[in-house]
């Protein structure tokens, strides 16, 4: 609930004066979520996840190559010569 996944079914919890019924766009930039199980699909690549990933934190189009690459050779994941 204190991500969004969920919609709190009573009450409120307020996070850095956010509060996750009225302002959980607010709540979501202070918090990060690790999943318990594997959330790829299996007809994505590799690039297309971390482009989903963009998406889903609202980065800048204009940034989304750059930052792509970057994670890419971070996990050295780039091609080899």
């Amino acid at each position: 609930m204190l991500t969004g996944v969920l919609e709190a079914s009573s009450g409120d919890a307020i996070v850095y004066g956010n509060s996750i019924k009225d302002s959980i766009d607010k709540v979501q930039v202070n918090l990060g979520l690790c999943q318990q199980f594997d959330v790829l699909f299996p007809n994505l690549t590799v690039r297309e996840h971390l482009y989903l990933v963009c998406e889903l934190k609202d980065l800048p189009q204009a940034q989304m190559n750059q930052t792509i690459a970057d994670t890419l050779e971070v996990v050295m994941l780039t091609e080899h010569a």
